[in-house]
């Protein structure tokens, strides 16, 4: 170093530390006049340091030239600028300070930079860490715990939970499913269950009560009933039976409902229209039923769609009415027919002719005859032979008529009076 600058240092003496500046001492005071002798200060850095002077020079201490650039900007600006007689810097590990030594003339020596760790900082900071990772170890083993007592406590409860729906799955309804106090989902899954399971065997036994009340009525009913699903009789009853013309109900079971329902005239078409209706909701009518020995007995069907054994079945109900149709044909007959001859009466003839003359209002252009027929001295042979030879007569001359009429296509051959009789042909190809 030059001669002309003061040299500061820091020595022990009897175990103090001791600030010391040399500072050269030259003629006139000019700084590049030699050296005419040195100025030696010293001071006790417990002056300075009163409390922490011998602790302080344990640390990391060293004197610093006052250079720029020695020391960084701001700690500059605070010490010689803003005149502060310490300034430090302050990190997470360590504190530095950096402090202005004098010499004699109270002039800026030297900079003392400390540096020390931050020995609260860090032990709380380790103690912060540490007590983290504790709280963070004891969540940890309480969550374990907690979840293993969970786990156990839960574990058991959907093992008896599985099992009873396992019973149910079994179709085994006998047993309630086991319950306990708690009040949460597995619980109400339980309660909701037994609810269900309650309400099935009420509801099963309802219907069993109601199934038994049916078959004994059915059974015993004179009502002859069918039950049949899939074109096939699945039971009957006894009056079903005897109806039909068998010795017992056995001998129905599995027969083709289609056999029943057929029409010797047209056994393909008949069977056709009955599930046509069927499919139309119409559950009412009457139909001729095919009996064991071939012959058909007109009956009043009514159906109704039931479950028969988890299956889609129709309960028919057969109404003989073979009593009201003949009646209804007699009646027809009265209306429709002479009672002598059992043709067409007057009534009749004009119920025929009534579409052939509403074409011809509406202008169709369409030929028909009507031959009108009278026998010549019918009254005198009624008057002379009686009533009963010239019922006789009209009989013959009916039946006469009527063998011609079949040859002759489709005419109307009907006896309007005593001995009148008329014959309508709807079409003819000429007038003549």
């Amino acid at each position: 170093r030059p001669a002309q600058q003061s040299i500061s240092g820091i020595i022990y003496l009897d175990g103090d530390p001791m600030l010391v500046t040399v500072t050269p001492v030259t003629r006139n005071d000019q700084t590049d006049s030699p050296v005419a002798g040195w100025m030696i200060w010293a001071k006790n850095t417990k002056s300075l340091f009163p409390h922490r002077y011998k602790s302080l020079f344990l640390n990391d201490t060293r004197l610093i030239d006052i250079v720029p650039g020695t020391v960084p900007q701001a700690v500059y600006n605070a010490l010689f600028r803003q005149k502060q007689t310490f300034a430090h810097e302050l990190t997470d590990d360590q504190l530095t300070v950096f402090s202005i030594l004098q010499d004699i003339n109270q002039q800026p020596a030297a900079i003392l930079k400390t540096t020390a760790p931050r020995e609260y900082y860090q032990s709380s900071k380790n103690a912060l860490v540490m007590m983290i990772l504790y709280c963070l170890l004891g969540g940890l083993i309480i969550t374990l715990l907690f979840f293993r007592a969970l786990r156990k406590s839960l574990v058991t409860r959907l093992h008896l939970l599985e099992s009873d729906l396992q019973q149910l799955a079994r179709n085994d309804f006998s047993q309630p499913l086991r319950q306990d106090d708690k009040q949460d989902e597995i619980s109400m899954v339980s309660q909701v269950v037994n609810s269900l399971l309650t309400t099935r065997q009420e509801t099963t036994s309802a219907l069993a009560e109601i199934e038994n009340k049916f078959y004994a009525v059915y059974e015993n009913a004179s009502q002859p009933m069918l039950i049949t699903h899939d074109r096939h009789v699945l039971s009957a009853n006894q009056a079903a039976a005897s109806l039909l013309g068998y010795d017992c109900v056995s001998e129905l079971m599995g027969y083709p409902l289609d056999q029943l329902l057929r029409d010797a005239t047209a056994p393909d078409t008949v069977s056709d229209a009955f599930y046509q209706r069927i499919a139309a909701h119409e559950y009412y009518f009457e139909w001729d039923i095919t009996c064991h020995q071939g012959w058909q007995i007109p009956c009043e069907l009514e159906i109704t769609p039931i479950d028969h054994d988890g299956m889609q079945a129709l309960l028919i109900c057969l109404h003989d009415i073979s009593e009201r149709r003949q009646h209804e044909n007699k009646i027809r007959r009265l209306v429709l027919n002479d009672s002598l001859t059992g043709l067409y009466n007057r009534y009749a003839l004009s119920q025929q002719m009534l579409p052939v003359l509403k074409q011809l209002a509406e202008g169709y252009d369409q030929r028909f005859a009507l031959l009108y027929i009278n026998l010549d001295r019918f009254r005198a042979l009624n008057d002379t032979f009686g009533h009963d030879t010239g019922d006789g007569i009209i009989k013959t001359v009916a039946l006469r008529l009527q063998l011609l009429c079949e040859s002759a296509g489709p005419v109307t051959l009907a006896r309007i009076a005593g001995d009148e009789f008329v014959i309508f042909i709807p079409q003819i190809a000429t007038a003549y």
